[in-house]
């Protein structure tokens, strides 16, 4: 009943399922399948979202994957509606986050749509998103997880009595 469109970027093994699903509930002409595009596209695909979706499952693998379409979505300025599990829950703001329970949540779809439901009522709420690039810039960028990579590497080296890798590169 919400005046929204759904955009499915990329292909998998799970789009018959969804081609047949969106059919029998009758929204597969508000579901848009792009199919597998080009990755230096994906950047324009996703200018073209007002929300972008990432969902994980609450047990542990969920907790530690890290997947890379959380900081894609920031650096290009995309509101995102995610479980709060793992590296969603440091990194995004609480209006983006959706409680997810256990690794199957039957639960999940409403409480999606309900948070769907209240940023087409209240669009002003999409604002934050102007925050995004920053967050993924101070948390994300290369520059810094391999600083955080290195640091690991030469925690471990020292802890086993070895040299360090130098810092500058």
């Amino acid at each position: 009943d919400l005046p929204v469109t759904a955009v499915l970027i990329g292909d998998g093994n799970g789009q018959p399922w969804l081609h047949e699903e969106a059919r029998r509930r009758g929204v597969q002409d508000r579901i848009v399948f792009t199919g597998r595009i080009p990755y230096a596209e994906v950047p324009t695909y996703m200018r073209l979202l007002d929300v972008a979706l990432s969902t994980q499952t609450n047990n542990l693998p969920g907790q530690v994957r890290t997947t890379g379409k959380i900081p894609e979505y920031m650096a290009a300025g995309c509101f995102i509606l995610a479980s709060r599990v793992g590296d969603a829950a440091v990194l995004l703001p609480e209006s983006m986050l959706v409680p997810y329970n256990g690794e199957v949540d039957d639960g999940y779809p409403a409480r999606l749509a309900e948070h769907i439901r209240h940023l087409v009522s209240n669009p002003a709420s999409l604002d934050i998103r102007q925050t995004l690039p920053g967050i993924a810039q101070r948390n994300c960028s290369y520059e810094i997880l391999s600083r955080q990579w290195l640091g690991l590497v030469n925690n471990v080296l020292t802890e086993q009595g070895s040299r360090t890798l130098p810092s500058d590169g």
